[in-house]
């Protein structure tokens, strides 16, 4: 996770996105896990040379997000 979140913070936008998908998709009894996932996708859209693309992942990941926290189960 530490090598993940390095290259997210280098501007790799891959690493963001994987990063907002591992932070939205865990349960934390802070109840701050959304705001970090959007937060790690916005820099991964800003950072991202192909942000239309990136958006449309960020959509698969948001959809996976929401299902899960709908009682959805495993994502």
């Amino acid at each position: 996770m530490t090598a993940l979140a390095r290259c997210a913070i280098e501007r790799n936008s891959a690493a963001a996105l994987v990063m907002a998908q591992i932070i939205g998709l865990t349960e934390f009894d802070h109840g701050l896990g959304m705001d970090l996932a959007a937060s790690w996708y916005a820099r991964g859209r800003r950072d991202s040379s192909e942000p239309g693309k990136f958006s449309e992942a960020g959509a698969v990941l948001l959809a996976a997000i929401l299902e899960r926290r709908h009682g959805g189960g495993e994502a």
